[in-house]
This record gives C-alpha cells, sequence and structure tokens, in this order.
C-alpha cells in the first residue's frame, strides 16, 4: 500500500532576499490631528471664505440692471485668479449678455465693445467681430484716434488675441495694436533716462551720505525714500519737525529754516512738482494738488514714527 509522502512531509522553507529596509526616523510624527482650538480657527476661516464669495455674488447679482458694469466686475474677478469660485454666476451673467446682444450699435465705448467681445468669445460664445469695423476710417485703417488712450489700445490687442482663422479683422487690429504698443514701451526709456541723470545732477550720494543710494522707479518714491532715511536713521526730532512745516507750508522761503543737508532734498522736491505743474493743462491741475496733499500725509506719518 503506497502512502502520500507529501502529505506527511513537512513544507519547505523558500529563501527569499529581503531589502532590509531601515524603520523611518520621524515615526508618527507628521499625522497629527487637530486640537478643538484649531478646528475652530478652520472652522472660521471657512465661514469667512463664503461669506467673501457670498458678498462676490451678490455684487455681481447688483450689477445686472448695467450690462457694462456688470462685465468690469466679471473681468476684475478673473483677473484676480478667484473666478473658478463663481463659474456658475459667471456662466450665467455671460449668458444673459449673450441673449440681449442683439444691437451693437447701443455699445459706444470703445472699452465696453473689446471687453463684451473678449469675456464672450472666451467663453465659448459665437459673437462676431465685425462690430470692430466702425474703429476704421474711410481708407479701411484703424482710426489714429485710437492711439490716444493706451489702456484701449491694450484691451484692442487682448481682444484680438481670441481671433480665429479667417478673421482679417482681427489680424490687422493685432498688428496695428502690437507696433502702436511697442512703440510706447520704447517712449518710457526717456523718463526712465531723464530720471538717471536728474538723480546724479542732485548728487544725492555725496551730499546724503546716510540716505540709500538707489534710483527708483519714479522720483515722487524717490524722494520719499530719502524723506524715510531722515526720519529713520539720521535727523534729530528738533530738524525732522522744521522739515514736516517746511513740507506743510510748500514755499522756497521755508528753506532757510532747515539744517544743510535738508536743503538740497527739500528743494529737489519742489522743483520736481514745479515742473509736473508746468507739464500738466490747466483740466489736471487738481492732480498735481492731490500729489501734493499726499507727499504732506507721508511726511507727517514719517514725524509720527519718529516720536
Amino acid at each position: 500500500m503506497s502512502t502520500d509522502q507529501s502529505a506527511s512531509s513537512p513544507a519547505l522553507e523558500t529563501n527569499r532576499r529581503t531589502a532590509s529596509y531601515h524603520p523611518r526616523n520621524w515615526g508618527n510624527s507628521f499625522i497629527v490631528s487637530n486640537s478643538p482650538d484649531d478646528e475652530k480657527i478652520l472652522a472660521h476661516e471657512d465661514q469667512q471664505l463664503e461669506d467673501l464669495k457670498e458678498e462676490v455674488r451678490r455684487e455681481l447679482i447688483a450689477t445686472a440692471s448695467n450690462s457694462s458694469e456688470r462685465l468690469k466686475f466679471i473681468d476684475a474677478v478673473q483677473r484676480l485668479g478667484v473666478a473658478y469660485h463663481f463659474e456658475k454666476d459667471i456662466e450665467e451673467a455671460l449668458q444673459n449678455t449673450f441673449d440681449n446682444y442683439h444691437d451693437t450699435d447701443d455699445i459706444n465705448d470703445l472699452y465696453d465693445v473689446e471687453l463684451r467681445f473678449r469675456l464672450l468669445r472666451q467663453q465659448g460664445f459665437n459673437i462676431s467681430c465685425q462690430i470692430f469695423n466702425r474703429y476704421k476710417d474711410e481708407k479701411e485703417m484703424f482710426k489714429k484716434s485710437l492711439l490716444n488712450d493706451a489702456w484701449r489700445l491694450l484691451g484692442l490687442y487682448e481682444a484680438a488675441n481670441l481671433r480665429m482663422w479667417g478673421e482679417d479683422i482681427l489680424d490687422e487690429e493685432l498688428a496695428f495694436t502690437t507696433t502702436h504698443l511697442k512703440s510706447l514701451v520704447e517712449h518710457l526709456e526717456y523718463p526712465l533716462s531723464a530720471q538717471s541723470s536728474w538723480w546724479k545732477d542732485l548728487d544725492f550720494s555725496s551730499k546724503l551720505p546716510f540716505a540709500r543710494d538707489r534710483l527708483n522707479t519714479d522720483q515722487i518714491t524717490c524722494s520719499g525714500d530719502n524723506y524715510n532715511d531722515k526720519f529713520d536713521a539720521y535727523g534729530t526730532l528738533e530738524e525732522l519737525e522744521l522739515l514736516a512745516e517746511a513740507i506743510g507750508r510748500w514755499d522756497t522761503d521755508s528753506i532757510h529754516q532747515l539744517p544743510e543737508y535738508m536743503k538740497t532734498c527739500y528743494q529737489a522736491v519742489l522743483d520736481f512738482y514745479r515742473e509736473i505743474e508746468e507739464i500738466e493743462n490747466i483740466e489736471r491741475q487738481f492732480c498735481v494738488h492731490r500729489a501734493k496733499d499726499a507727499m504732506k500725509s507721508l511726511v507727517q506719518t514719517y514725524l509720527v514714527e519718529a516720536r
């Protein structure tokens, strides 16, 4: 009688390789549950987020009666990078805009035209580009008057970038805006060069050695930085009060009461704003007055900090 040896024989062990991994050093230290206080903070932040989202939705609804304002609001939300919170709301608003887009003649402002075209087309709506023909002259060239407004020129450029094959007018519009926007950028180089000369002529680095020898993006900021350096790092409280009083009066006679090292910067500020006044036309003089008031407020703020 035969016997089943396989049933009675012990199982053979298989020799296997091992990787010999070391146990992790950090254990479960990263697996941490939130404390009750953490949960409260997170819940509060979540509620704040929801409240802000509802506030934006209310603002969007409030613009329903004004198509131009509604499109500007949507554009702002998209540029801020938070449109994903309001995809349904934006889709409904743009659908309503498209459904009521029957007569383009009621749109007069170029900014509204280009903005409406861009928002609708990038959302996938089939909107015609023929409306841009109204901005051509009798020679079928884009009107030169468009060059007077860089903001609207940039808007046209953005709209033209949504062109499709065969839309010749948008091809022309892209070429037109690209050429003139590049020209505007090139013209910005002159003010920067002039500012560099202004900085060197004043010789702040030797006359005001305690101040930062740094050419800023504009003369107003530059002046503000130098005043900040005086208040933060050099002037006595009595000297700073004299400077604040002089700026408050804003006249050349006040320069005589200032310490010698302050006179250079004070005169530079007066000269700079005087140049601006000469450039600006009468209708825009209020801008210069507001800029002066802002500088006075800035100096007063520095004085409060110094005290």
